[in-house]
């Protein structure tokens, strides 16, 4: 480093690994002050739901935030990291933030895959930049019609779905895993 025109031996040592920019600096001769700033700013996760089943609405859908740092460690606005990777999930018209990131990191946010819905993303992948960054995810419901025609001679109608998982009522069909009975 050349200060004055005289050239000083620095030594700079970082106090934490938390990331805040906090730095210990020793140096010969006269003292000298240094600043440093980490640049930060925020990544937030949105997530909504299309489903004519009401019940969707109030399904808590997963996700998966990873870092580039696997240093990363502690509370970040609303989200909890563990070696640069969070968990958390969230509902129809729902989100949540990582505050306080720094600029020029790198992350992935994955959604655990969900059957019976079609997810489209943006943003999932990318770098924090000096604006706040939205990893968009929408679920869409797979849905589709359904006609049962009974045969002559015969009342009871038993309608079984490849998805064990949907419970609710769709027309005039009550279904419990995947399943619906009634009499014509």
């Amino acid at each position: 480093m050349i200060y004055d025109g005289e050239v000083k031996e620095v030594t700079v040592t970082v106090s934490n690994d938390k990331g805040d920019g906090t730095l210990d600096v020793s140096c010969s001769g006269s003292a000298t002050t240094f600043t440093n700033e980490v640049v930060t700013s925020s990544l937030e996760i949105h997530n909504s739901v299309t489903s004519s089943t009401a019940n969707d609405k109030n399904c808590e859908f997963r996700f998966t935030i990873t870092l580039d740092n696997s240093s990363i460690n502690g509370r970040y606005g609303d989200l909890e990291f563990t070696n640069g990777v969070a968990r958390r999930s969230l509902k129809d018209n729902e989100m949540a933030t990582a505050a306080n990131l720094p600029v020029g990191m790198g992350y992935t946010v994955t959604e655990t895959e969900v059957s019976g819905f079609t997810v489209t993303k943006s943003n999932n992948i990318g770098t924090i930049a000096s604006t706040p960054v939205k990893a968009e995810f929408k679920f869409i419901r797979d849905e589709g019609n359904l006609k049962v025609q009974l045969d002559e001679g015969s009342s009871e109608v038993t309608v079984t779905l490849s998805n064990d998982y949907i419970n609710g009522t769709y027309g005039e069909m009550t279904f419990m895993n995947g399943t619906a009975s009634f009499t014509i």
